[in-house]
């Protein structure tokens, strides 16, 4: 039983870091857009991040 519960926690650990690595990035894309730095190396380096996300699941 402790075995499966561990499990789960490790599931939920992962779900949880994936998800405030997609927030981070998506404030970042929101953040380059607002400013207009669309063309900054940090824009494309997210959208790459993100992109990789969508494509992983």
């Amino acid at each position: 039983m402790q075995f499966v519960y561990g499990i789960f926690l490790f599931n939920c650990c992962v779900v949880f870091s994936r998800l405030t690595i997609d927030i981070i990035s998506f404030r970042l894309l929101l953040s380059d857009l607002l400013n207009e730095e669309i063309f900054s190396p940090r824009f494309f380096a997210t959208l790459a991040l993100v992109s990789l996300r969508v494509l992983s699941t």
